[in-house]
């Protein structure tokens, strides 16, 4: 059940995807890919928080399971509720937890 929710979830998590251009204020090309890097990775997350009832145990491995092509991407700290993700290299954003914006720097 919860796979079939999350499947009619994808087309609204993915096409955030797109909602972001121009979004971060920066004219810097990696601190473009950053913010996109984390925005790539939460349907990611969000399937498996789905799977497992929590965040916690959320690793680049783990989430490379549900999408090969997340890159470039660290998860700082999971729980079961709620995380920190951030984009490596120059131009990092972060997001802090699931209702959480995406930003620029670190967690």
């Amino acid at each position: 059940m919860r796979r079939l929710v999350l499947l009619a979830a994808m087309p609204f998590l993915l096409s955030g995807c797109y909602w972001s251009t121009g979004s971060s204020g920066s004219s810097s090309g990696s601190g473009y890919d950053g913010e996109t890097r984390v925005r790539m990775t939460i349907p990611a997350l969000e399937a498996y928080n789905a799977d497992h009832n929590s965040y916690k145990g959320a690793t680049l491995g783990a989430l490379r399971n549900y999408d090969t092509g997340v890159t470039g991407i660290r998860v700082v700290w999971a729980t079961a509720t709620t995380y920190c993700l951030e984009s490596t290299g120059p131009g990092a954003f972060h997001k802090a937890g699931p209702a959480a914006p995406i930003l620029p720097g670190g967690c």
